[in-house]
Parts: structure tokens; C-alpha cells; sequence
């Protein structure tokens, strides 16, 4: 650096620091309640009454909708048939490779 980049730098710091607005001071510190709060660590509680009626909403929700067995033992019926429908399917397969296969013997 030249001698007069630095003459320049140090001129305009000094125009900075004498013209420029004074720093502000630090405010103090909040005071510390005396009362200590938990910590945030999830919601806030609701109220007990609005809890209680909330609770009765779902689980008369859940009673209209009806019980999950129900719909487990349709599934597992559902899943039957669906098998039974594949065992089906395969052996309609294997039957049809057999005879392509007689087939291609009884022309050669």
C-alpha cells in the first residue's frame, strides 16, 4: 500500500469518528421476576371444561364411525376371496403353459 492510501484511510476514520453519531449506551438488563415460570416445553394447557368436552367430541366420533374390528374382519374376508381368486388365476395358467406345450409337441 502507497503512503497516501493509508494518509487517505486514516483521514477519513478520523472524519468517521468525529462526526459520526455517538454509540448508544447499553440499556441494563431486564429486573429477574421472582415468581420463575416452567419452561416452554409444549402447548399450554387447555382449561379442564374445554379438555373434557373436546375429549367427548372424539370419542363420540369414534363411536359413530364404528369399531375398527369391523372393518379388520372385512379386510381379512376381502383378503380371502382375493387369494382364493389368485389360486385360481395360477392354475388357469399352469393349464394353458401344459397345453401350449402339448401343442408344440404335436406339430414338431
Amino acid at each position: 500500500m502507497s503512503y497516501k492510501t493509508i494518509l487517505w484511510n486514516s483521514l477519513m476514520m478520523i472524519f468517521k469518528h468525529l462526526l459520526g453519531p455517538k454509540r448508544a449506551m447499553t440499556p441494563p438488563d431486564s429486573p429477574k421476576s421472582l415468581v420463575q415460570h416452567m419452561p416452554h416445553m409444549a402447548r399450554e394447557p387447555f382449561p379442564a371444561e374445554y379438555t373434557q368436552e373436546k375429549l367427548d367430541e372424539i370419542l363420540d366420533y369414534l363411536r359413530r364411525v364404528g369399531s375398527s374390528g369391523k372393518r379388520v374382519e372385512a379386510l381379512e374376508k376381502r383378503l380371502d376371496e382375493v387369494s382364493v381368486e389368485l389360486r385360481e388365476v395360477r392354475k388357469l395358467l399352469s393349464e394353458l403353459v401344459s397345453r401350449s406345450a402339448d401343442v408344440r409337441v404335436l406339430r414338431r
